[in-house]
């Protein structure tokens, strides 16, 4: 027997091992990533939401500080409903990214195989 034949087969074996641990490697890789995109997707949902919401309580708040009651509008009313956009605007946003289809997950790429890694039985 060949004196080099089992140290190549352990050798064999051991870049099986390696080529498999990078397929795990870059199968968690692309996990990590399709979480920080669904991540930065609901934040920049939520983000967006917020916005408007704001915008909409500091536009409202403009309309009451130049609003008089002799004009049929109660500026308080829309203080109140100015203070009130903003005080839920969290449960706004939540159910914004609640309701937001995610984008589709990148497929994962294969692992790249080792030129001349073969899979051996055994040790």
């Amino acid at each position: 027997m060949n004196p080099f034949a089992r140290l190549n087969a352990k050798l064999d074996r051991l870049i099986a091992i390696a080529t498999e641990g990078n397929a795990i490697m870059t199968t968690a890789l692309q996990a990590l990533a399709d979480l920080q995109a669904a991540v930065t997707q609901a934040k920049t949902v939520q983000e967006s939401g917020l916005t408007l919401v704001v915008g909409l309580s500091n536009q409202l708040r403009a309309l009451a500080a130049q609003a008089t009651p002799d004009q049929g509008v109660d500026p308080a009313a829309i203080e109140a409903l100015a203070s009130t956009l903003v005080t839920q605007s969290g449960a706004f946003g939540a159910a914004l990214v609640a309701n937001t289809t995610p984008p589709p997950a990148a497929a994962v790429p294969p692992a790249a195989a080792v030129p001349g890694a073969s899979t051996v039985a055994g040790s």
